[in-house]
């Protein structure tokens, strides 16, 4: 499972002229069960970056580190800089975009572009005997956490 922590960059107190940045990184979210007690709290994080910046949100993935003089950092190995305004197309089963399923409503207003009918098992089986020559990887082990809904 891929470490992630998600929020704002507070600010970059270090720059080297390759990329390398350390700086303070206000998260909202994460799925790291150590950082849990972090969310709405800042952290130092370090990792090499093409740009940031300051107060925009980022999906930082890695993890937690312990530098032996600055204590608890975030080691970023990858980033995405989340765009709340970004239109994004998405596949999903009738019980969620339908039928509001536990109460999601978040699709309400979501344009259909193809409903034709079939079962939401019917599609899981055509995905796995078709497209995964019925074999489940191990990449399906455990949730990817790709998706955050709230």
């Amino acid at each position: 499972m891929n470490s992630y922590i998600r929020g704002n960059v507070r600010e970059v107190f270090y720059k080297t002229d390759k990329g390398y940045m350390v700086g303070i990184f206000k998260i909202r979210e994460t799925n790291d069960k150590e950082l849990e007690s972090f969310v709405n709290r800042t952290i130092t994080f370090n990792g090499n970056f093409n740009e940031i910046i300051n107060d925009s949100e980022y999906k930082f993935y890695g993890e937690v580190a312990r530098h032996p003089k600055y204590g608890l950092q975030y080691k970023v190995s990858f980033y995405e800089k989340l765009i709340p305004e970004k239109k994004y197309t998405i596949a999903s089963h009738n019980y969620l975009l339908l039928d509001n399923g536990s109460g999601a409503t978040m699709f309400d207003d979501s344009k259909i572009i193809v409903n034709n009918g079939m079962l939401d098992v019917e599609m899981l089986e055509i995905y796995i005997t078709e497209f995964l020559n019925g074999k489940i990887g191990s990449e399906y082990s455990e949730s990817q956490n790709r998706i955050i809904a709230k």
